[in-house]
């Protein structure tokens, strides 16, 4: 998380010890760093980031007065995640309710979502959907003996 001017100058001098290309870091808004994000020298800083929905950290802006002079103030460009956070705490609770404490990653990007939309790649069928075959790689197994199709022709 870089949340801070120093933490932003700490990213800087690592990438100019290690980096063979060109760069730029954003520095991430939360509901109460708006006078560090407003102080940054955005001639180097490549924008704001806003996360809506919780991700890391202390990164959530859900707070309507910081997400209202972050987007009224901001001398940048703010890239935001727009994930609704009430969304993304019942489909935790959803899939903790599946899986138990902790969902596979595989599922993690549902959680993000307003609701499951399954990749073509990885579950082609209702059916599947409850497995763990080599088509959609659930539990429980649904015996399905259809093998996985590839990325390339979904």
């Amino acid at each position: 998380q870089t949340t801070t001017l120093e933490l932003l100058e700490q990213k800087y001098e690592r990438a100019a010890q290690t980096s063979v290309a060109n760069y730029s870091f954003y520095i991430g808004a939360t509901n109460d760093n708006f006078d560090q994000v407003r102080r940054a020298d955005f001639a180097r800083v490549c924008g704001i980031k806003v996360f809506m929905g919780s991700s890391t950290g202390n990164m959530l802006v859900d707070n309507e007065t910081s997400l209202s002079r972050i987007f009224a103030e901001a001398p940048a460009i703010v890239a935001t995640h727009c994930e609704d956070e009430a969304t993304i705490r019942a489909n935790i609770e959803r899939y903790r309710g599946i899986y138990g404490g902790n969902p596979p990653f595989a599922v993690h990007s549902l959680i993000r979502s307003a609701g499951p939309r399954p990749a073509p790649w990885s579950w082609p069928t209702a059916t599947a959907r409850a497995c763990m075959c080599s088509t959609c790689r659930r539990r429980p197994r649904c015996g399905s003996s259809t093998p996985a199709p590839s990325r390339a022709s979904a």
